[in-house]
């Protein structure tokens, strides 16, 4: 054989990855598919450094071929002469070596291009995980379905990766390259990938991108790996990250992997010649021309078989005659508070308020004629209301009544409460309310481990608010159904909530972003004060205002007409009136419930925001609606948009302190707290507004 000058003029270059001594580099031609051997101008063969020297002392026949080889920091590559080995020199190095990496790219992209290009059609096009719509999307993840394919992507970041101290890859499916490359080189900095793209989910790359830059040296740059660069949104959105953690552009190195012609505000190994054609939601002419936005999933960057459907809370929704009947009661009413067991309610019913009502009082003395057989005891929990209640069975039916928390602990009890229950085979369990029903669900438990022969076990609740008809079903099935005796379940009044604890409690998150707010300055406003003071009173609860109420913003009641209730019913009532709305929502009929998750992907469209239009309602909704009920695509932008113009109008005001919190808790981009800027330093003022700003940056 001959020595071959090199030709990257060509277009076909093989990259050979060898971990033997090649003295016999003919061998390796003979493992090259015959096709690609016959088209090839050029074979580079990737070899360790240490064995680039033995290679160069062989007398091996020669070929037409080049060496590529790493140290720890860089890729050189050597021509092979009828001397030796021969280092090219840096600028002819340079070309070579980045039209090599182009090339070797390039073929992964014609390898995986049946599953990892989607192209739009006439009929639909895409909405990007960075919101803006596109003809073209490449997810770079699906290029990686062999070891072949990892090691190659990864030979090629090697030289950043030998010079980073801390490393940010924008997504999940592509940290295998990053980390195979850490491996190669027996590296262990801090590494990270953001879980979302940081347009769809600013809180989860605040946090990501935070912890990066506490952990970089001082004057050391972040290192960010972007495996495809198409609009420059994903730069944008980092950029300004950093700089509200005092990093400035200086410091961040990014590159991509691709990159499309629309976006040259950074390096790439490879350029794409396609152009995915980017557009404003609002700008878009596919839109215009009818074709149908369909969203990528900005977690998993797919396209998503189940597109988010917006759903809409309608008038058959709304069963509230519990609180317009009782929306008066000031005490019955109340968010945020614990109950006397230590349990957390985001909702909390009290059901002594009721036990002054007449009409509740007679509701009671009529249900509890209805169980038949006749019972002959009443039982109840020890806490004070469900006593009351069982002190009032007893006086109406002229019956003994035991408070006994447990029916396995019976020793607590006195001797003459002992034999009336052992005695008694028609039992009544009077509770003052059902959530779970794990209370009363003990009861009937203990009941049938005792095997007592029972005739009858009735269950009566004050109040059944379980988080739907079909819990009420499963419960009563549970107490009613394969016991032998006849039972029964019953409940006076019954209204659906939300059974949430701390984990899902908004006041819960507000108390903690308040907290941290407050401890930015050594004296509070009182306003903060105030609030805090209520969050605080967990015991007693909120009872008045659930909403968070910014200076010089009026309290609202609701309107005239609305769905919720009647007209000047508070502000507690109308979000328990919407709160239990929206639990009937959530347990609607498959095709038409709130079920964010997979298959359904239905989200809690933007459209309830126009059909509830007054603030009052508006500000509810923000706080009722879980982070992850709201579109995560297809709607973000239209929804920031809706709320951005809402909180410039002056009866809308009660939403603003609603936004923050809709910020803190992940419902909407903390950008959006930025855009109406002007608007909350007319309530804070300017110092007020900077200190949320640094208060907002941990979140």
């Amino acid at each position: 054989m001959i020595a071959y000058t090199p030709a990257f003029d060509h277009s076909h270059v093989i990259l050979v990855r060898s971990q033997a001594i090649a003295t016999d580099l003919d061998s390796y031609l003979s493992r090259i598919d015959p096709g690609e051997a016959h088209l090839a101008t050029s074979y580079i063969f990737q070899i360790l450094p240490e064995l680039r020297e033995e290679l160069g002392r062989s007398q091996s026949d020669h070929v037409r071929a080049d060496l590529l080889a790493r140290t720890s920091d860089r890729h050189e590559l050597c021509r092979i002469t009828t001397t030796g080995l021969e280092l090219l020199e840096p600028a002819e190095m340079e070309n070579a070596l980045r039209r090599i990496c182009e090339m070797e790219l390039r073929r992964l992209v014609t390898k995986a291009s049946d599953r990892c290009f989607y192209q739009a059609t006439s009929r639909y096009h895409f909405v990007a995980p960075s919101g803006r719509h596109c003809r073209i999307f490449f997810r770079m993840g699906d290029i990686i379905a062999s070891r072949d394919a990892l090691e190659r992507l990864a030979l090629w970041i090697l030289p950043v990766i030998a010079n980073a101290v801390a490393i940010l890859v924008d997504n999940w499916s592509v940290a295998s390259v990053a980390l195979r490359a850490l491996q190669s080189q027996r590296l262990d900095i801090p590494f990270d990938c953001l879980s979302y793209h940081p347009h769809q989910d600013r809180r989860d790359a605040d946090v990501v991108i935070g912890d990066l830059i506490q952990s970089l040296p001082a004057g050391k740059r972040l290192l960010c790996l972007i495996s495809v660069a198409s609009s420059g949104r994903y730069t944008e959105v980092v950029r300004q990250i950093a700089k509200e953690f005092d990093l400035q552009d200086d410091r961040l190195r990014f590159l991509g992997l691709y990159r499309f012609p629309t976006e040259t505000s950074l390096d790439a190994l490879c350029d794409l010649d396609e152009s995915p054609d980017n557009y404003l939601p609002a700008d878009c002419t596919l839109c215009h021309a009818g074709s149908k936005a369909v969203a990528l999933h900005p977690e998993l960057y797919y396209w998503k078989d189940f597109p988010e459907k917006p759903v809409v809370l309608q008038k058959r929704h709304f069963s509230n005659e519990f609180v317009v009947k009782h929306h008066k009661r000031l005490d019955l009413l109340s968010v945020h508070r614990d109950d006397q067991s230590g349990r957390h309610h985001a909702f909390h019913v009290d059901v002594a308020s009721l036990l002054h009502d007449s009409a509740f009082q007679e509701t009671f003395r009529l249900q509890l004629r209805v169980p038949a057989p006749r019972p002959e005891i009443v039982v109840t929990p020890q806490d004070g209301v469900s006593s009351k209640m069982g002190e009032t069975a007893s006086q109406e039916l002229e019956i003994p009544h035991v408070a006994v928390n447990s029916l396995r602990n019976l020793t607590i009890l006195q001797e003459a409460d002992r034999e009336r229950l052992d005695n008694a085979t028609r039992i009544l369990i009077v509770d003052d309310v059902l959530v779970s029903g794990t209370r009363i669900a003990d009861y009937n438990k203990a009941l049938r481990e005792c095997q007592r022969p029972l005739e009858a076990v009735h269950f009566l609740v004050g109040l059944a608010r379980p988080t739907s008809s079909r819990a009420w079903s499963e419960i009563e099935i549970a107490l009613t159904r394969n016991v032998p005796w006849k039972a029964t379940l019953h409940s006076m009044e019954k209204f659906f909530l939300p059974d949430w604890q701390q984990d899902n409690c908004p006041w819960c998150q507000e108390f903690k972003f308040l907290s941290r707010l407050a401890s930015l300055e050594p004296d509070p406003p009182e306003w903060l004060q105030q609030q805090l003071a209520r969050l605080t009173e967990r015991e007693r609860g909120i009872r008045e205002e659930p909403l968070l109420i910014l200076p010089d913003v009026s309290h609202r009641t609701l309107g005239k007409g609305s769905l919720a209730g009647r007209e000047g019913m508070s502000s507690m009532a109308t979000l328990f009136s919407i709160a239990s709305a929206l639990q009937v929502l959530r347990n609607d009929d498959d095709s038409r419930q709130l079920n964010p998750y997979f298959p359904a992907f239905q989200i809690f469209g933007v459209r309830n925001l126009r059909n509830y239009s007054e603030g009052l309602l508006r500000g509810i909704l923000l706080r009722a609606v879980l982070p992850g009920e709201w579109s995560k695509t297809i709607e973000v932008a239209e929804l920031e948009q809706r709320l951005e113009e809402a909180a410039r109008v002056q009866d809308q005001d009660i939403i603003l302190g609603e936004i923050i919190i809709a910020a803190v808790r992940g419902s909407i981009d903390k950008s959006v707290i930025s855009s109406i800027a002007e608007v909350l330093k007319r309530h804070l003022g300017s110092a007020g507004y900077s200190l949320l700003e640094q208060a907002l940056l941990i979140v």
